[in-house]
This record gives structure tokens, sequence and C-alpha cells, in this order.
């Protein structure tokens, strides 16, 4: 109704709409640039899919003067092995 009330609109689309959620949680990993967490995610063929937090790999690269991207390899890597 605002939509309608407080613009030039003369319709409005809506429908509804389901979300499907991964089942995820969250690992530490150690680095030469410091601790970054990954979030883990379980796809539906049961692989796991591992990304670094941006925020902690944003962090970590002002904080050793790298690239975030750096961090974001690094943290797979350690992750690896």
């Amino acid at each position: 109704e605002i939509i309608l009330d407080e613009t030039t609109t003369i319709g409005v689309r809506h429908w509804r709409a389901r979300r499907t959620i991964l089942a995820r949680t969250v690992e530490m990993v150690e680095t030469r640039f410091g601790e970054v967490r990954l979030k883990c995610v379980t796809l539906p063929s049961g692989k796991i899919r591992k990304t670094p937090e941006y925020e902690d790999c944003r962090l970590r690269a002002v904080e050793n003067g790298v690239t975030v991207q750096e961090v974001m390899r690094e943290a797979l890597r350690q992750d690896r092995a």
C-alpha cells in the first residue's frame, strides 16, 4: 500500500518464494597472516565446499599489507595441508 500511495506506480507484482538453505558449519584455520574462519557448506551431492570469511580475510590483509585474495588463497591452502 505504501508503494502505491507514495510512488507513481500503477501496479505492484508480488509472489511467494521458497528458499533452500544448505547446512553449514564454521571452522578456523591458522595462516601465516593470522586466524581465518572458513564457512563450510554441505552440497546436495554430499561434497563439502569451504569459503574463507571475507571480513576475516580483509582484516588480515590490512594487518599484513597484502591483498584479500592472497589471504583467501592462503587460508584454503592451509585447510588442505
